[in-house]
This record gives structure tokens, C-alpha cells and sequence, in this order.
């Protein structure tokens, strides 16, 4: 008689609808098999998950970011933003109030990164600021002169502890014309990297300011 050998699995029943694998038991799908769950339903991993024999090493919040920023833009037309890591980071913002808005941003942390698009111009007021007055700014901002089209660059270093973004200034000389990115990045605990570039009206002025206190 031919030998044949069977491969035993070992589940425990708790409650109605769960069922949990022994310690160190393993579940295997077999090959055209499929593992589906239905709808409502969750599929926790407390312990290690591989993908083809290779330890997924993200996080759960980084695979859940990772997600969603996949062709994802965020549109704003609320007077006031608080942005999060598990919402913003990674998405593009678009601003889209001509009224202003007033942006925070979350603690600065390394890996964190931002992008805002004035998507409409502002007509009043409109920052994005720092959550705390240790959190600064260091980069640029390259500004176009409306008119001529003449560049002003204005830098952001750490000695000048910057930690707001004005959008608006004296007429937009600060910036905040349709069309103005400014994306944001979290270098380390404390301290973020900016790059503004956009068009500025009137007599153009530096975008970052020291307000946070």
C-alpha cells in the first residue's frame, strides 16, 4: 500500500466566529487556494507577516500610508487645517479658499513630507504653521515678481528660527497666488525642510516669519 502522509493543523474555537492558529502552528494556503474575509471582518497579525518567505519590516501605520497616498489629493476649503501623519503625510493639499486658511502642522519628525498646492488665491489671511515654536523652518522660497517675472529667492536658516509661512502678507506680496507650491519635510525631531516656489504681487517680501510662541 502506497504511504500517505497527512498534514494536521490544530485550531482552537473562541467564541462564535473566531478561530485561532495553536502556538506555533502554521496556516498554509494551499496553491489556487484563497484566504478571504468577509466583509466587517478583521485579520490581525500580532506576530511576524512575511510576503513570499520575506519579513515585512513596515510598519502598520507605513503600509497604511503608503496606501494612501497612492494618486491622492487632498482638497481644502475649510478656514483652518490640522494636518496629520496618518491623513497628509505623503498626499498633496490643495487650498482652495480665497478667504484664507490657517494650516498647522503636526510635531516635526524625520520621514514626514507634505506638498500644498494654492489652488485659489488668497485674498485675506493664510499660514501654514508649526505646531510649536521649536519646531523651525530651514530652506527657500523662490518668488516670481508678478509683473517681470523677476526671481527673488529668500532663504530660511536654522538661526533665524522661523516657524511660520506667511501666504498673504501686503497684497500677496508674501506669496499665496493660485499656482504656489510649497512642500514640506520632516528632516528630525524639531526641524523642517521647505521649498516654496510661486509668484508674489506688490512689493515681494520674505514668507517666513517667527510666530509661533
Amino acid at each position: 500500500m502506497a504511504d500517505t502522509t497527512y498534514q494536521t493543523k490544530v485550531y482552537t474555537k473562541q467564541g462564535a466566529d473566531e478561530q485561532v492558529i495553536a502556538s506555533g502552528g502554521t496556516l498554509t494556503v494551499e496553491s489556487g487556494g484563497a484566504l478571504t474575509a468577509a466583509s466587517g471582518s478583521t485579520v490581525n497579525v500580532a506576530g511576524t507577516f512575511q510576503v513570499g518567505g520575506v519579513t515585512v519590516a513596515a510598519t502598520a501605520a507605513q503600509i497604511d500610508a503608503a496606501a494612501l497616498t497612492a494618486g491622492n489629493v487632498i482638497d481644502c476649503t475649510a478656514s483652518t487645517l490640522v494636518v496629520t501623519e496618518a491623513t497628509h503625510n505623503g498626499r498633496w493639499i490643495t487650498l482652495n479658499r480665497a478667504a484664507g486658511i490657517a494650516v498647522t502642522l503636526p510635531a516635526a519628525a524625520a520621514g514626514l513630507e507634505f506638498t500644498f498646492v494654492v489652488e485659489t488665491t488668497f485674498t485675506s489671511a493664510a499660514t501654514i504653521k508649526s505646531v510649536a515654536s521649536a519646531d523651525i523652518m530651514i530652506g527657500y522660497a523662490l518668488m516670481g515678481n508678478d509683473s517681470d517675472n523677476t526671481i527673488v529667492r529668500w532663504p530660511a536658516i536654522a538661526g533665524s528660527t522661523y516657524d511660520t509661512i506667511d501666504m498673504l502678507g501686503t497684497g500677496n506680496s508674501t506669496g499665496g497666488l493660485a499656482g504656489q507650491v510649497i512642500r514640506i519635510k520632516g528632516l528630525d525631531t524639531n526641524l523642517w525642510f521647505v521649498e516654496i516656489n510661486g509668484d508674489a504681487a506688490g512689493t515681494e517680501a520674505t514668507p517666513f516669519a517667527n510666530t509661533v510662541s
